[in-house]
């Protein structure tokens, strides 16, 4: 069976026949593998059907394609809906989805050339993408305007974003992975130890040394001390890899910095040992905005900020939606899910329009490692008319004889 052909910077001008000029306002790739192809076809029957003209937002699966199953080729013919990259499919679980990031982003930067936003998701996460798509739109419209046009009132620039659900974490030097987690965004003022002060020899992990170099800084001379002895680098807010977004110069920056692609492409080598934490995809990406981007960044001096869409969000082991959430993360692994959330969402779903979105940007702002000032945003969106509340759908027995819901799902399985 021939090869599938793999999305890179190279394919997109061999063949730009494939290059889709279309300006989306997002692209994301849900990374996925040969052995959840149940949860393939579950996403297909569900929100993917949405993607495209209605949301201004195009999906693809992204899968590494060297090696790929049979099956899995057979479901690219047949459904023209996953995109392969250039990197072996048995890539184990500690460095694979980092490789795959780091080809999705180059793959998307060039064949989706008029995406003002780039993204990845996981395959089982459940996407409401009407929602998602007012919420990106909302963002970028109340950052253009005062008070959140960052630094003066004057600057109507596009602002360059990082938008998804935001935690904290550090990065271990010596380990290659992060440590030091924290469920508060925004909780610390700046990065207190920035990867250029270690030396090559520490942050390739074949070395004890721990002492920093010296900084070419001020800033970073004044916050080092405390924290590099330890090789310790941080802390720096990433947005969880359910779903998440970043305007595309940042991709490409992200991309082009010399020291997070050296220090990326050694993570992606290292061996990591059974039980071991790993090197996530989502923390990196963290990482490397925190080393890549400068202040202000660009020609036309954009501003750059986190964004956290706030309690949109659902994670759990229990089966648990509310009405406003966007993002359903599972961690019970069970496609038929995405099933009867998208039947849910059909007769309950509410959220925000565009124009209805709101941001509180809080001081004092995100002082990255390499001394950029990000604002810290978070939703702050009037949910009165969509309330937060929730519903265990676990309780399935309950919402049917309360006559709350009726999913159609479930009765084309009974009578089948």
């Amino acid at each position: 069976m021939a090869s599938p052909l793999m999305c890179s910077e190279d394919t997109a001008q061999m063949h730009p026949e494939l290059v889709d000029w279309s300006p989306w306002l997002a692209v994301f790739g849900i990374f996925s593998h040969d052995g959840h192809a149940n949860f393939r076809s579950a996403i297909r029957n569900t929100y993917l059907a949405n993607a495209g003209s209605n949301t201004s937002i195009s999906a693809t699966f992204a899968m590494r394609g060297i090696g790929a199953a049979a099956s899995t080729l057979e479901e690219a013919r047949t459904h023209g809906d996953i995109t392969f990259l250039p990197a072996h499919a048995n890539l184990t679980r500690a460095v694979g989805p980092l490789v795959s990031l780091r080809l999705w982003f180059e793959c998307a930067l060039a064949r989706w050339p008029a995406a003002e936003l780039i993204g990845k998701a996981d395959d089982d996460a459940w996407i409401h993408l009407e929602g998602v798509s007012a919420h990106l739109r909302g963002t970028l419209n109340a950052l253009r305007h005062p008070p959140h046009s960052m630094y003066d009132k004057h600057n109507s620039s596009r602002p360059h974003i990082y938008w998804g659900f935001f935690q904290t974490f550090h990065w271990h030097l010596q380990k290659g992975s992060p440590i030091g987690f924290s469920h508060s965004f925004g909780r610390y003022t700046d990065c207190s130890a920035p990867l250029q002060d270690a030396p090559r020899s520490l942050w390739e992990g074949n070395s004890t040394e721990i002492q920093p170099s010296p900084s070419s800084s001020p800033h970073m001379q004044q916050h080092a001390k405390a924290v590099t002895h330890t090789g310790l680098i941080g802390p720096f807010s990433f947005a969880r890899g359910a779903l998440n977004f970043l305007s595309r110069p940042l991709v490409a920056e992200l991309l082009s910095n010399t020291l997070v692609r050296a220090h990326w492409e050694n993570t992606e080598k290292r061996n990591f040992i059974k039980g071991a934490r790993l090197p996530w995809e989502d923390v990196y990406t963290g990482l490397g905005l925190s080393h890549a981007i400068a202040q202000r960044f660009g020609a036309e001096q954009h501003p750059i900020a986190f964004v956290d869409a706030g309690n949109r969000y659902v994670e759990g082991w229990s089966f648990t939606q509310s009405d406003s959430s966007i993002v359903y993360h599972m961690l019970t692994k069970n496609p038929t899910r995405f099933h009867l959330l998208q039947e849910w969402s059909e007769s309950h779903h509410c959220h925000p329009l565009a124009s209805e979105v709101k941001l509180r940007c809080s001081n004092p702002i995100y002082r990255s490692c390499i001394g950029a000032e990000w604002l810290r945003c978070r939703d702050a969106s009037d949910n009165s008319k969509c309330p937060e509340s929730f519903s265990r759908l676990t309780d399935l027995k309950k919402l049917l004889r309360s006559g709350q819901w009726r999913p159609r799902f479930l009765q084309k399985n009974s009578s089948s």
